[in-house]
């Protein structure tokens, strides 16, 4: 996984929280920096629909909020569009 020292800043729940960009092969991570960091991507699921999804998996509903806030921050329309990219 590389880094890309590419950053974004947003704010949830009145909270500046810093979101680093990686990539790992084709795929666009983003490093969540809160208490306990994690990582969050898009990916398309078996409806046609993309959604955001933590990885490993389990902050299934964390991972979908932040990552709307992210698809905003970088100017995407949510669900019917591919991840938005810092690279």
């Amino acid at each position: 996984m590389d880094a890309t020292n590419r950053t974004l800043t947003i704010t949830i729940q009145g909270e500046q929280v810093k979101i680093e960009g990686y990539k790992s092969g084709k795929l666009d991570l983003f490093k969540v920096n809160l208490t306990k960091p994690f990582y969050v991507t898009k990916i398309k699921g078996a409806d046609g629909y993309y959604v955001w999804t933590s990885v490993p998996q389990g902050e299934q509903e964390l991972a979908e909020t932040i990552g709307e806030l992210i698809d905003k921050a970088l100017g995407s329309n949510g669900k019917s569009s591919e991840q938005q990219s810092l690279f």
